[in-house]
């Protein structure tokens, strides 16, 4: 019974770990990874046009960056709508504009 008790234990701390790092490799993917914003079909446009242009370095999150509500309403959307274009999603924030471009 121990000996059960132990492989249950070891069995659940590695889903367990298993979660995690499957949670946080998702987190990284929509958060880090431009790809994550061009692997919807809508974005073709957007995607094509940022990987063709001089802001192809700049991670798109640092521009459109979101906060909780938004990111909210954008996945509540895209669950129940069928869209063809891609909705307003985010403001820019023009100071990180000026940020990039002091030196250009």
């Amino acid at each position: 019974m121990l000996r059960l008790r132990q492989i249950f234990l070891a069995v659940l701390i590695l889903v367990g770990l298993g979660i995690i790092l499957g949670g946080y490799r998702l987190y990284d993917y929509v958060e880090n990874d431009p790809s994550f914003c061009g692997s919807c079909h809508i974005m073709e446009t957007a995607w094509k046009t940022w990987k063709e242009g001089p802001h192809k370095e700049v991670n798109c999150h640092v521009c459109h960056s979101q906060n909780i509500q938004d990111r909210t309403r954008i996945v509540w959307r895209w669950a129940t709508s069928n869209l063809e274009k891609v909705p307003p999603h985010t403001r820019l924030n023009k100071a990180v504009c000026a940020s990039g471009h002091l030196n250009d």
